[in-house]
């Protein structure tokens, strides 16, 4: 029988894993948007929250006091590996909250201005480890210009965000019919009454 099958390396296995922890995440997320109730989804989120960071900072103490380098081979060593899994689970997590539910999550944020130096941290590292695959890598990017990482580019908008001061483009179809105006004297700034409705 021939060998035709590759052998699994250890570098597959980590990532086949990451895939299939990423597809329970998003189901845990579609869970928690599919709730109404506002409170509830802020209840939910902010014990997630608590829990993605608390693994973090574990993992972080413990791939800083090994010899892992980020990009090289995996660790050997089944504790760092472990660590390692568990930081590009949760950052990848994280940016399901923030990306899916981002004015909750800001909210919670303002509260735990050390999580926002522990994310920084957890996101360049996990970039850097290769694992990420193509889809987590854009998730990730867009994670970056929700957060203002990095610049937003002139077509990022988010979706699921709630923006306030979003002013709609008037219709090509709406013409405000011609009248006559009167105009006063004097320097005068006013609205155009389609404004005013």
């Amino acid at each position: 029988m021939k060998q035709s099958k590759m052998k699994m390396t250890r570098e597959n296995i980590f990532k086949a894993a990451f895939l299939e922890t990423r597809l329970h995440q998003k189901d845990a997320i579609k869970s928690v948007l599919r709730f109404e109730n506002y409170e509830k989804q802020y209840k939910i989120t902010s014990k997630a929250l608590e829990k993605i960071f608390e693994v973090v900072q574990a993992g972080k103490i413990i791939v800083e006091n090994s010899d892992y380098i980020p990009g090289s081979d995996l660790p050997s060593n089944e504790t760092v590996a472990a660590a390692l899994g568990q930081i590009v689970d949760n950052t990848a997590m994280f940016g399901d909250f923030q990306l899916k539910l981002p004015d909750i999550t800001d909210r919670i944020m303002k509260n735990h201005p050390e999580w926002l130096v522990l994310i920084k941290w957890a996101i360049g590292f996990s970039n850097s480890t290769g694992i990420f695959d193509p889809k987590t890598t854009e998730m990730i990017d867009l994670l970056c210009q929700e957060m203002n990482l990095i610049e937003r580019r002139e077509n990022f908008i988010n979706p699921y965000r709630k923006y306030e001061e979003q002013v709609p483009k008037q219709s090509s179809s709406f013409q405000p019919k011609p009248k006559k105006v009167n105009i006063k004297k004097g320097p005068r700034m006013s609205k155009p009454r389609h404004m005013e409705l």
